[in-house]
């Protein structure tokens, strides 16, 4: 269901309405310009493919909170729930203070919330998003992503590195339990 979600935003709007060209769409937690970057993965809109997955997942109708602050993730929110809809998953959006968000997504009140960070180049910039070990904002249990993590670690090969990167990458993107949008210019 995650990954139909992945598929069913239109990133490339968002970047052209709400931030009005002055970002970059993003499919990674890896910079656009990180020589990491896995540049194979695609994750643009593809309603038909959301649809697939979906069905496939046995998606049940269930309806998602989606907790966001205000300002222009409020608009963000509203394209990501008419994106869902148009699959047929349904959004409901609350708009609340930062402390509530982080709260309400740890103790499950909330299924989504949509945040900023700050990203680099290295590959396990956002390692603490995918540590099953540790409280993450995707309550992620699945051990799989400590142990590609694991692998980056202990890499001293950088062909190696680049590919034990992409696997990384691959995975998130297969699993999404974090969607990126988008990159902001500074």
């Amino acid at each position: 269901i995650r990954l139909a979600m992945q598929y069913a935003i239109n990133k490339e709007d968002m970047v052209n309405s709400v931030m009005q060209g002055y970002a970059v769409v993003a499919d990674s937690c890896m910079l656009p310009n990180s020589e990491y970057l896995d540049a194979n993965l695609d994750g643009g809109e593809n309603t038909e493919k959301a649809k697939e997955l979906l069905e496939e997942a046995g998606y049940d109708g269930t309806t998602y909170k989606i907790a966001v602050p205000s300002g222009y993730r409020v608009q963000l929110a509203n394209m990501i729930r008419q994106d869902l809809a148009a699959v047929g998953i349904n959004l409901e959006i609350e708009t609340v203070d930062a402390p509530t968000m982080f709260a309400g997504i740890q103790d499950g009140t909330y299924d989504m919330m949509i945040m900023a960070d700050t990203m680099t180049n290295y590959v396990l910039t956002a390692e603490w998003y995918y540590d099953a070990t540790a409280a993450n904002y995707s309550s992620l249990t699945d051990m799989t992503f400590n142990e590609k993590m694991d692998a980056i670690k202990a890499c001293k090969d950088d062909a190696q590195l680049k590919e034990l990167a992409d696997d990384f990458q691959e995975y998130c993107f297969e699993q999404s339990p974090l969607i990126p949008l988008f990159y902001q210019y500074n």
